[in-house]
This record gives C-alpha cells, structure tokens and sequence, in this order.
C-alpha cells in the first residue's frame, strides 16, 4: 500500500510525500480481515509544518488514491489520520477525511477532483 501513496505529489513544494518524509512505510497498516471480506488500511502522517494549509488536500489526495487503487475489493476500509500533534487541526481533519460521507462530497466537486487527479498521477502518467 505504501508504493500507492508515496509518489502523491505535494500541493505545495514539488516533491513528493515520500520525498517530504509525509509518509513513511512505518506508518502504514495493512489488514486483510478474510471472516468480514474487508481490507483495512490506516496511514498515519505527518505535515510538513503543524499549520500546513494543505493538509486537507493531502489527506483527501491519501484517501482518494488508496480507494482508486484497492477499487477491486468489495468492502474496504481507509483510515487516515494526521500524526499525533503534528498539525494544530489535526482532529479536524481526521475528522473530514475519514466520513464517507464528506469524501464523497469533496470527490463528486470537479475543482476538487482536478486538484487531486494532478496530485495522484503517477510519474509516467501524461
């Protein structure tokens, strides 16, 4: 799941998340629950400053790349999550990013939509 998210470019510095040391394979879990059919992934990471204004960007970009590439799996579960006091709204950002309901709204918006389809394109794409 990490070689999903490291290439997510930074909305901000052009680097990437991986560059940045936004994630790290450390930080990342994977779960496979066979009795429920579910696949479970939890990020942890960190801002690259505690008043990072893209924060939200980022964690939806995590959020929308994982989704897109574990598509194949009837019920999936993401959870990402800002490290422990590493941004001033890091709950608040939890919060939003890990309700279905607000991710859907934010990934149905076309600015929203563009922004990020920029951001998680691979390398090779064009």
């Amino acid at each position: 799941a990490y070689e999903i998210i490291r290439n997510i470019r930074d909305p901000e510095f052009p680097q990437t998340l991986e560059e940045l040391d936004v994630v790290d394979p450390s930080d990342l879990f994977l779960t496979v629950n066979e009795e429920r059919k579910r696949v479970e992934v939890k990020v942890i990471w960190t801002p690259t400053t505690p008043s990072c204004g893209f924060a939200m960007n980022i964690a939806l970009c995590i959020h929308a790349k994982l989704r897109r590439d574990f598509s194949q799996r009837e019920w999936l579960k993401v959870e990402v999550k800002v490290a422990e006091g590493r941004h001033d709204k890091g709950a608040e950002i939890d919060k939003q990013v890990n309700d279905k309901e607000r991710v859907a709204a934010a990934l149905e918006n076309d600015v929203v939509m563009q922004v990020i389809e920029t951001l998680i394109k691979e390398p090779d794409e064009h």
